[in-house]
């Protein structure tokens, strides 16, 4: 079912720090930028040669640093003995890549789903998608054959979106977390829980007008017939 997999690296409490900080930095860009924002390091959506829409950096992105985030609403795996009620009641946790193009999965189960990002009229999601420039992880394209990404995702955690009073946040929760069949009711996720997102980070310095790649590394089969999976070696 599933679609873009992140890949799990081992990492240490350092790098780990990196990346929360990192992910702090571009929400406090937004909250105080203003129009200011344009004129730092950004990314913007714009016509690839790759696919028919893409993300390009405006302004250059050093190695290392945040460039985006993969908006949408959070699905947390439910327990596993109430994995199959989940399947009945909460359908779309369950798509596949074929029916949502717009999902992906961290390596703790949490499933981000850009397509509410997207058609959202209200709420957090809406605001963001409004606010917050770098909320565009979902639109970056995958490398084509022989090139090497030159973006790589982070899971982070940001603060419960009853915290964002500048709806700058690209994340919710979904409320329905499982149904429970043995007491027959809902559960509702835990309220003021953090938010856990992707952040995509330059894995070298990205220069201004550069287009932004991100391996999807496809889990599901068949692969679609545009995907080449990269091929890592020593130096990439």
């Amino acid at each position: 079912r599933d679609g873009r997999i992140l890949r799990r690296e081992v990492v240490d409490d350092t790098v780990a720090s990196h990346a929360e900080a990192e992910a702090a930095e571009l929400l406090r860009r937004v909250r105080e930028g203003g129009a200011g924002v344009h004129e730092r390091t950004h990314p913007s959506r714009g016509p690839s040669n790759i696919a028919g829409e893409g993300v390009f950096m405006r302004r250059k992105a050093m190695a290392s640093s945040a460039v985006a985030f993969f908006p949408g609403r959070c699905f947390h795996p439910p327990p596993p003995e109430a994995v199959l009620e989940m399947a009945e009641k909460v359908s779309e946790f369950f798509e596949s890549w074929e029916q949502n193009d717009k999902v992906l999965t961290r390596y703790d189960g949490v499933r981000i789903d850009a397509k509410y990002f997207e058609t959202a009229t209200s709420g957090p999601l809406a605001q963001a998608r409004e606010r917050n420039i770098f909320a565009v992880g979902h639109m970056i394209n995958h490398p084509p054959p022989g090139v090497p990404p030159n973006v790589i995702s982070f899971p982070v955690t940001l603060p419960p979106g009853e915290d964002d009073e500048e709806g700058i946040i690209p994340y919710e929760n979904h409320e329905f977390w499982f149904y429970s069949q043995e007491l027959g009711e809902h559960y509702e996720f835990p309220k003021h829980q953090p938010l856990l997102g992707v952040a995509m980070f330059a894995v070298r310095d990205i220069e201004d007008g550069e287009e932004l790649l991100f391996d999807y590394n496809l889990a599901h089969h068949p692969l679609p017939d545009w995907y080449t999976p990269v091929a890592y070696t020593s130096t990439n």
